[in-house]
């Protein structure tokens, strides 16, 4: 059997929580997922408590450094909205559910989303903020756009990908202009 690294099993452990909920999270089917021994598990993790704590620092990782990478500091807050919106289409929503499952019944998982969604909201507000050109209008799109951004994945089917672009464009009609520049929108 192949040794797995840290990394591949931070990520089999979001597959799983995805697929299966925090209840699938134990050694024996992250084992079964990854078709390896213990031995490859052990290496890298002194037991599943400490697994699932690097499983969550990897989840906020991925929930919002691994995002805003993809957008250009550089650009107006306008063009940063929108690079924003193509990131998050391009990435499986479910897995921000998954962790809100989770965090339902777990501290760790709670204490995250809490982070998570105080950071969101933080980098949001100040993109609004400097797109409006008012920090209220910008307080009050950056909750519309997470609202929509946790609601999209509830729905059955999903929204995701291509319609997820096309009903935040739609949503954009509803900004005022900002003060200069491109128009503003929303992720």
């Amino acid at each position: 059997m192949t040794r797995k690294s840290r990394t591949d099993w931070l990520r089999a452990g979001v597959e799983v929580l995805t697929a299966q909920g925090d209840e699938g999270l134990n050694v024996e089917t992250l084992l079964g997922h990854l078709g390896v021994s213990k031995g490859s598990f052990y290496h890298h993790f002194t037991g599943l408590a400490d697994y699932k704590a690097q499983l969550l620092a990897h989840l906020e990782k991925v929930g919002f450094a691994d995002v805003v990478a993809g957008v250009d500091p550089a650009q107006p807050a306008a063009r940063q909205l929108q690079q924003l919106t193509q990131e998050i289409a391009g990435r499986n929503l479910a897995q921000d559910w998954a962790v809100r499952r989770w965090a339902e019944r777990d501290a760790g998982a709670r204490a995250l989303v809490e982070r998570m969604d105080a950071r969101r909201l933080a980098y949001l507000e100040t993109l609004f903020s400097e797109s409006t050109g008012d920090a209220a209008q910008g307080q009050f799109f950056a909750r519309m756009a997470y609202a929509f951004f946790l609601g999209a994945p509830q729905l059955r089917p999903a929204i995701a990908g291509e319609e997820y672009v096309r009903m935040v464009q739609t949503l954009n009609r509803l900004l005022p202009p900002p003060p200069a520049g491109p128009e503003a929108s929303c992720p």
